[in-house]
Protein backbone atom coordinates (compact mmCIF):
# COMPACT_ATOMS: atom_id res chain seq x y z
CA UNK A 1 0.00 0.00 0.00
CA UNK A 2 2.11 2.57 1.13
CA UNK A 3 4.42 1.86 -2.81
CA UNK A 4 0.77 3.08 -3.93
CA UNK A 5 0.68 5.95 -2.61
CA UNK A 6 3.60 7.33 -3.98
CA UNK A 7 3.15 6.30 -6.93
CA UNK A 8 1.96 9.36 -9.44
CA UNK A 9 1.73 7.90 -12.78
CA UNK A 10 -1.76 8.50 -13.89
CA UNK A 11 -1.95 11.45 -11.84
CA UNK A 12 -1.64 13.32 -15.46
CA UNK A 13 -4.44 11.55 -17.46
CA UNK A 14 -6.78 11.96 -14.45
CA UNK A 15 -6.12 16.33 -14.37
CA UNK A 16 -6.65 16.15 -17.83
CA UNK A 17 -9.95 13.78 -17.52
CA UNK A 18 -10.98 16.86 -14.55
CA UNK A 19 -10.31 19.41 -17.50
CA UNK A 20 -12.50 17.90 -19.73
CA UNK A 21 -15.09 16.80 -17.67
CA UNK A 22 -15.46 20.44 -16.52
CA UNK A 23 -15.39 22.06 -20.39
CA UNK A 24 -18.56 19.42 -21.16
CA UNK A 25 -20.07 20.65 -17.87
CA UNK A 26 -19.58 24.07 -18.81
CA UNK A 27 -20.48 23.28 -22.59
CA UNK A 28 -23.92 21.83 -21.77
CA UNK A 29 -24.62 24.69 -19.70
CA UNK A 30 -24.01 26.91 -22.53
CA UNK A 31 -26.22 25.04 -24.69
CA UNK A 32 -28.95 24.97 -22.11
CA UNK A 33 -28.86 28.60 -21.55
CA UNK A 34 -27.99 29.86 -25.16
CA UNK A 35 -29.55 26.97 -26.93
CA UNK A 36 -33.67 28.27 -27.15
CA UNK A 37 -32.73 32.26 -28.01
CA UNK A 38 -30.23 30.98 -30.29
CA UNK A 39 -32.94 28.40 -32.11
CA UNK A 40 -35.48 30.96 -31.49
CA UNK A 41 -33.56 33.54 -33.51
CA UNK A 42 -32.50 31.83 -35.94
CA UNK A 43 -36.15 30.62 -37.41
CA UNK A 44 -36.70 34.09 -37.19
CA UNK A 45 -34.40 34.83 -39.68
CA UNK A 46 -35.09 31.82 -41.74
CA UNK A 47 -38.76 33.29 -41.82
CA UNK A 48 -37.51 36.67 -43.27
CA UNK A 49 -35.91 35.08 -46.16
CA UNK A 50 -38.14 34.32 -49.20
CA UNK A 51 -38.00 30.93 -50.44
Amino acid sequence: MPRLLGDDSGQGLLEYAIIIAFVALVAVGVVTLFGKKTVNSLNNSAALVPN
